[in-house]
């Protein structure tokens, strides 16, 4: 059973979803004890300050040390209480009302309240901070104010009492509580006691507590005895700094890690094991990978040849041939573990003859030639062999491409400018699915703030816009289906496929679901040792 506690009392933000991608692993009673060795393949660590970091290598063992009010829970997406034991939501979605848990404790032994998450946002907000996370707090009022140090406080934020907080938006937002679970409350007097060193040895409220980190090599946690939820099963926690594929493999294979992600050759190999050798949790990520054609090449503008261009090629062959299996092919932007309702879209399979067809109808049945930026990266996935692979597809209908090679920087700035005809690329990373639409395809965003494209169309404008001010979750969704569908039928791009998050574990470790949204992020105090 989890250890977290899991009381949705307001039934208006209950997300309802059913993965069957999503790979849980249960075994029978859980165990007390031992040490789990997680290896971190993303990069190496340099704060654990949870307002100081981003991306996923440090957030890693962050997400283990801190709380916040909500959380987005590993096998699900479902927001689910933290800290916040329960909330209310006023009518027009621009006040909420928090109501804490009683005897939180941080690691000091001090108990969390009310004025420590206050104190833990405006610190976002901080210049001085000059906080990688500060969008996070954008939509509370008196933010802008706060951040410009024209007022003391951001007065959107209220504590009513050591347990009851009140939130006040400047405007109502889909993915307001999204962005709320990836705010970290800090204990206020251990920051200001520690100022600079709190990034060295953080004290937060979760299942873990930080014992001690030997730079590019090793962070040690430990169990929590007095977590809110219960003490974890493990004792101990190890995120071991492993950035070479062939020694996180070796260490696996020698059970010197019990858990690891694996790449495209890792996936191929431990797939044909049996579950007594090793297990894997796997899913489709948050990440659509694909080619972004811009609108303003002329024949890009012309629906029937991007859908051509969706047609003619093999999505399903690249990903045997080149990913090994490793990625689930798009049939539009979301990616299929979001909860939009739309299970019936079918994208674009392989069919030649159609894309001739739609070529012949746009005027472009002789063809023409498309300049494919490409930029080493994604261990090949979004690169340079896909571009490679794609361009006798493309010749089939008379596309005559050629690869353009430009390092990652000078491509995002050429996109910003529009000076591009196609680009492939990897985009994606949001939880809310809302905020995975209006990012990209907000016609008022320019190109360099997501919509590379040039995408423009009033329809996708005005359900955006709907969805926007749509309180009740199930008919935002609804309303955002009816986007995707719209989007997916417009094919700004050529939709490659998902990324498929693999990760590998020892046949010895329980409790653990793979996490659509990034499979390096687990709740730990769920994991159990059957050995």
């Amino acid at each position: 059973m989890s250890l977290r506690i899991k009381l949705l009392l307001v039934v208006s933000l209950t997300i309802l979803m059913s993965f069957s991608s999503l790979v849980a692993f249960s075994g029978d009673e859980p165990k007390q004890g031992g040490t789990l060795d997680v290896a971190v393949s993303y990069g190496n660590i340099h704060t654990l300050d949870p307002h100081l970091s981003t991306g996923v290598t440090p957030g890693q063992a962050i997400e283990q040390i801190f709380d916040g009010l909500v959380a987005i829970e590993s096998g699900s997406l479902d927001l689910v209480p933290e800290v916040a034991k329960n909330w209310i939501v006023s009518q027009d979605g621009k006040t909420y009302w928090f109501k804490l848990r009683k005897n939180v404790k941080f690691h000091n032994g001090e108990e969390l309240t009310a004025s420590d998450f206050k104190f833990s946002v405006e610190r976002l907000g901080d210049p001085d901070l000059a906080s990688p996370q500060l969008s996070r707090i954008n939509l509370l009022k008196g933010s802008q104010a706060y951040k410009e140090g024209e007022a003391d406080e951001i007065t959107g934020v209220t504590v009513i009492d050591d347990y009851t907080l009140r939130i006040d938006l400047s405007e109502f937002s889909p993915a307001f509580l999204y962005d709320l679970a990836q705010i970290n409350i800090v204990p206020e007097d251990v920051v200001k006691e520690m100022g600079e060193d709190f990034a060295n040895n953080p004290v937060g409220s979760g299942p873990f507590k930080f014992e001690s980190w030997r730079r590019d090599s090793i962070i040690k946690l430990s169990a929590f005895e007095d977590y809110y939820a219960g003490r974890p099963y493990l004792d101990n926690l190890n995120f071991k700094i492993m950035l070479e594929a062939g020694a996180r493999q070796a260490a696996f294979d020698s059970k010197g890690i019990d858990f690891m992600l694996a790449n495209g050759t890792m996936y191929e190999k431990y797939r044909e094991m049996p579950e007594s050798k090793v297990k894997l949790l796997t899913c489709a990520e948050l990440f659509t990978r694909n080619m972004i054609l811009n609108f303003d090449y002329e024949p890009l503008s012309h629906r029937k040849v991007r859908q051509a261009i969706n047609y003619a090629i093999d999505n399903k062959a690249l990903i045997d041939n080149i990913l090994r299996g490793k990625a689930v092919p798009a049939v539009g932007w979301l990616p299929t573990t979001m909860p939009v309702p739309d299970e019936d879209l079918e994208g674009y399979p392989y069919n030649p003859e159609k894309a001739k067809e739609l070529m012949k109808e746009a005027g472009y049945e002789d063809g023409f030639s498309l300049e494919i930026m490409a930029s080493e990266g994604g261990g090949g996935a979004y690169g340079l062999r896909v571009v490679e692979a794609i361009m006798p597809f493309l010749r089939e209908i008379g596309i005559d491409a050629e690869m353009i090679v430009r390092d990652f920087g000078t491509a995002s700035d050429l996109v910003g400018q529009g000076k591009f005809q196609a680009r492939m690329y990897s985009n994606g990373g949001e939880v809310s699915p809302f905020k995975y639409l209006e990012i990209y395809f907000n016609s008022e965003r320019e190109r360099y703030a997501g919509n590379s494209w040039g995408y423009d169309n009033p329809e996708v404008d005005a359900l955006l816009g709907k969805a926007r001010t749509t309180t009740d979750f199930d008919e935002r969704m609804e309303i955002i289906a009816e986007a995707h569908k719209l989007v997916t039928r417009d094919a700004p791009s050529w939709f490659y496929n998902y990324n498929k998050a693999v990760a590998v574990v020892q046949p010895w470790v329980k409790g653990l679901v793979a996490n659509p949204r990034d499979n390096a992020f687990h709740d730990y105090d769920n994991a159990w040792l059957d050995k």
